[in-house]
């Protein structure tokens, strides 16, 4: 039948919502010309142009949908262009042709109009695909409010969809995945096929991902460089543990001076760190004098505290502890390292290969309930990057015997920071302290080494109380 395209009555509630702003927008412009230089920022008006000289030349190809009362189903663009070309060029393009059917419900209408715009062969790929998944959404919601003829829940597949639209069930499953795909990225729609469409959606993923994680990593640099200034310390590690609240430290961990001159060796001489360790028997007797106090004013009741040293300097250390809180345990703890450092001297002085840990506890600990065997077998390193650099495996497993998560962990003498690296690996907080400038410089690249590796370092860094 024949209607005019002004007594059209187009309803805002369509699936289509496209032109739903055309009164205040598009259907303003004056004339041709006024609509042709809206193109510059609307991207509907091209499309509709083209439209407009289609139907000049060759006529409305397609009807028109509308129910009994005139109100508009399917073809809302056709019918837009029409009203434009009545009002510009001539009155005879408002007489259209239009098609009747009377839609049940609202459902119905939108099925019948997703269906007409499905069998319309001047869809884009993208307009097609959202309306498959549209009338495959809405034929499920429909089909819900029934039941089978034994009182359970219809349910609209995909397959029932495909035999519907008189199209095979993949290209109904591909158009639904292309459609989730549109709703994330609208801008590609001016895609020509469902292959680029997805392809190109891929490639931004990968690129947004890659993306998030150099700015990640960006960030979690530049985070580290910050905490690297809060986790290592060039300081004198008494003074530091003096200086902090009392009973404020869950463990302290010190790998100090032997008191063995370890600086006269050539391995050590050669990192050009002799002039900031003095490792004589009187630097480290004076050293211990002051750092036992320390430990006695810092460490929290019922904790404990290692010391790694050489043997001539336990009985010193015993006495140092008599006059404070702090109690000497006389079963010492022994380091394995599996393969012995060849002595210099081999004709009177054996390879070694057992270190001694002093071990104190303040108060009556209850925690660890055991400490268990006082010998412990840890490979030592064959390379290291700083002198007397302990094994990873060692340090982390004295952290996770004598600490729990989030306690605070001191090292007075930090030297490379493995100790600090291992506690932070294993969620506790830590600080590390040195007198050795180069030590600390040394002790956050290697932290930062460890971060870039993937450890997840920077979540347990907050400083003790002062």
């Amino acid at each position: 039948m024949k209607v005019n395209a002004n007594d059209i009555k187009i309803l805002p509630n369509r699936q289509r919502t496209e032109y739903n702003d055309f009164d205040t927008t598009i259907g303003r412009a004056s004339d041709l010309d006024a609509l042709k230089a809206m193109a510059d920022h609307d991207t509907r008006i091209p499309a509709l142009v083209s439209l407009m000289d289609s139907i000049v030349e060759h006529g409305l190809i397609e009807d028109i949908v509308v129910d009994t009362k005139l109100v508009l189903i399917a073809g809302e663009r056709r019918t837009r262009a029409c009203q434009l070309l009545g009002r510009m060029v001539n009155a005879k393009y408002l007489t259209i042709e239009a098609k009747q059917k009377e839609p049940r419900d609202d459902f119905d209408r939108w099925g019948i109009e997703l269906h007409e715009n499905i069998e319309r062969d001047a869809l884009t790929k993208p307009e097609r695909a959202v309306a498959v998944a549209e009338y495959h959404r809405l034929r499920q919601l429909r089909t819900a409010k029934t039941t089978t003829a034994d009182e359970k829940p219809a349910r609209h597949g995909v397959r029932d969809t495909a035999k519907e639209l008189g199209m095979s069930v993949g290209n109904v499953s591909e158009m639904q995945k292309i459609a989730k795909i549109l709703a994330l990225a609208p801008h590609l729609r001016s895609e020509t096929s469902y292959k680029s469409i997805a392809d190109r959606f891929r490639r931004e993923v990968i690129n947004a991902i890659r993306a998030e994680q150099a700015r990640r990593s960006s960030t979690r640099a530049a985070t580290s460089l910050q905490l690297c200034d809060t986790l290592f310390i060039n300081a004198d590690g008494p003074e530091y543990l003096r200086g902090l609240e009392p009973d404020t430290v869950d463990f302290v961990f010190a790998d100090g001076p032997y008191g063995i001159s370890v600086d006269a060796t050539g391995g050590f001489r050669t990192q050009g760190d002799t002039k900031q360790w003095d490792d004589s028997l009187e630097a480290a007797t004076e050293f211990y004098h002051r750092l036992v106090g320390s430990i006695s004013h810092a460490l929290r009741p019922g904790r404990h505290a290692l010391i790694m040293c050489g043997w001539e300097l336990c009985r010193y250390i015993k006495r140092l502890c008599e006059p404070t809180d702090l109690t000497f345990d006389t079963t010492l703890l022994y380091w394995d390292k599996v393969t012995a450092v060849a002595s210099k001297v081999p004709a009177y002085k054996g390879d070694a290969q057992i270190e001694e840990i002093i071990h104190l506890y303040k108060g009556s600990p209850t925690f660890p309930a055991s400490i268990g065997r006082n010998l412990l077998r840890f490979t030592r390193l064959q390379k290291q990057a700083y002198p007397t650099q302990k094994p990873p495996a060692l340090l982390e497993h004295l952290v996770r015997k004598f600490t729990h998560p989030g306690e605070l962990i001191v090292d007075p003498c930090c030297g490379s920071g493995g100790l600090v690296t291992t506690a932070l690996h294993a969620k506790r907080r830590a600080i590390g302290c040195d007198t050795n400038a180069k030590a600390i410089e040394l002790a956050k690249q290697l932290y930062l080494d460890a971060e870039q590796q993937g450890s997840d370092l920077s979540d347990s860094t907050n400083e003790p109380k002062k």
